[in-house]
């Protein structure tokens, strides 16, 4: 069964006119960076710096909303709700879990892509 991609990155290729060295630019920096987002909440979960979680969640939903991983846009939503009430660490782990396993997945495919 061919596993199909969790991303588009078809509205990033019109925004930038379609220059595939800063896509490939762009397709790094998500390669790298946002894995070390997810870093940093997980941290600030075991922590519970609100705050700090608040921060990289907010700061994350962007990026996904540029890759076409909507889905994961959501539950970054999901997660500011309870962010800024400050309560349920438990569904907030369980929502950055998700996101972490299908950021891994479409890793997998950003390296891949024929640029």
């Amino acid at each position: 069964m061919k596993k199909t991609k969790i991303y588009d990155i078809s509205r990033l290729q019109n925004a930038i006119g379609n220059n595939k060295s800063y896509l490939a630019e762009i397709i790094g920096l998500f390669i790298n960076q946002v894995p070390e987002g997810i870093s940093k909440i997980e941290k600030a979960i075991v922590n519970k710096n609100w705050e700090a979680m608040h921060h990289e969640v907010h700061r994350m939903k962007s990026t996904f909303a540029l890759f076409g991983m909507n889905e994961q846009r959501e539950q970054l939503i999901q997660m500011e709700v309870h962010i800024s009430k400050k309560n349920n660490l438990k569904e907030i782990t369980n929502l950055i879990n998700k996101v972490s396993e299908k950021v891994n997945f479409a890793i997998e495919g950003l390296k891949k892509e024929k640029l």
